[in-house]
């Protein structure tokens, strides 16, 4: 099975910007002397060379490089409602999908993911021990049709999507550090004190075919 190439995937940030745990916009909040949601953006640029497309109802207001927002598909249902919106909008084959709250991943990390073989997998996602992390991830486009119905059914657990597909995980470069993400506030001074400055080298960038 060949590789997946860069004008097959489009690469989505979900960055809905509620934060109704974390009590604050933690897409703002400082990782790698840049806010979350612009270091996100650096690694999908250095991985892919194309701009993400941001997902959610509340763009946030700060300088990013030819950025471009969608809204939710659904207003209310999590992460589900960016899933949904993304796969509608996404002409390619494959969707890259990103939490915004990732400060411990790498390109070294996205790497992985984007050069893992498909094989019959309808969704990749980082993860330890054969549990794919749901917003680290490759979907396949075609996918969208579970996710709709899902949407529209009200549940909007993405474990529960995900049980009707085949999954491959692919365990990060960096080990748990790329999976860790902001719920709390308490949460950030340690990650900020824990992660790693990445590895920006656009020699691991995923070519164009």
């Amino acid at each position: 099975m060949s590789l997946l190439t860069a004008d097959q995937i489009t690469p989505f940030i979900i960055a809905g910007g509620k934060s109704s745990r974390f009590g604050s916009d933690k897409r703002l909040l400082e990782v790698h002397g840049r806010p979350l949601l612009a270091n996100l953006s650096v690694l999908v640029r250095a991985a892919l060379y194309k701009n993400p497309i941001f997902v959610g109802d509340n763009p946030v207001d700060i300088e990013l490089h030819d950025s471009q927002w969608i809204a939710d598909a659904q207003k209310g249902a999590g992460p589900l409602g960016g899933l949904v919106s993304a796969l509608r909008y996404a002409q390619t084959d494959w969707a890259l999908i990103l939490a915004v709250d990732l400060p411990g991943l790498a390109l070294a990390d996205l790497w992985v993911l984007l050069t893992a073989e498909p094989e019959d997998a309808e969704m990749i996602g980082l993860g330890i021990d054969d549990r794919p992390e749901q917003l680290i991830a490759l979907y396949r486009t075609s996918t969208l049709p579970i996710w709709e119905k899902q949407l529209s059914s009200g549940e909007y657990a993405l474990r529960s999507g995900l049980s009707q597909l085949v999954t491959k995980t692919v365990r990060p470069a960096s080990g748990r550090q790329a999976l860790l993400n902001l719920n709390r506030p308490e949460d950030y001074p340690r990650l900020r004190k824990r992660v790693r400055t990445p590895d920006l080298d656009s020699r691991s960038s995923i070519q164009e075919s």
